[in-house]
């Protein structure tokens, strides 16, 4: 028998059809990192130092049904890291805390170039929190657990 002179790792393989998104999934986390590195009133930077996505339209995949890209994050906190972390002494059941961020982006009309619009829905300690906001960072919709706070 022929011993392999290393280790072999885990590896990934993306397999799917051209224009399926292979592309773009291994491109999202310098896309998150380069937006989250250079100032811009945009959520999401298409284009910059690490990776050019164009535009919101180019973006897209040409087989997407919906003209909308989302971004979900969830994690697990366990509620001691909290708060040792924390300045404030509040208390929380010792539990496993359940947060998900969900970043959606999509064109406010059907046109090509349309203006952009995000919506950002925050679930933590059972609230649900939802913020709707066009380019110019105008706040359209903001609720609350369906309580409507956009004109307060």
């Amino acid at each position: 028998m022929t011993q392999v002179p290393y280790d072999l790792k885990k590896i990934n393989v993306f397999v799917g059809q051209n224009s399926s998104g292979k592309s773009s999934f291994i491109r999202t986390l310098p896309l998150l990192k380069q937006s989250a590195q250079v100032k811009t009133l945009s959520e999401i930077l298409w284009y910059g130092p690490l990776v050019d996505f164009g535009s919101f339209d180019e973006a897209l995949s040409r087989n997407s049904k919906n003209k909308k890209i989302e971004f979900i994050f969830e994690i697990e906190i366990n509620s001691r890291s909290i708060m040792r972390a924390s300045r404030f002494r509040f208390r929380i059941p010792e539990e496993t805390i359940h947060a998900e961020l969900n970043i959606s982006i999509y064109p406010e009309r059907a046109t090509p170039n349309s203006p952009l619009i995000t919506e950002y829905a925050i679930d933590i300690f059972e609230t649900k929190i939802k913020i709707k906001i066009n380019e110019k960072l105008k706040i359209l919709k903001f609720t609350v657990n369906g309580e409507d706070f956009t004109n307060i």
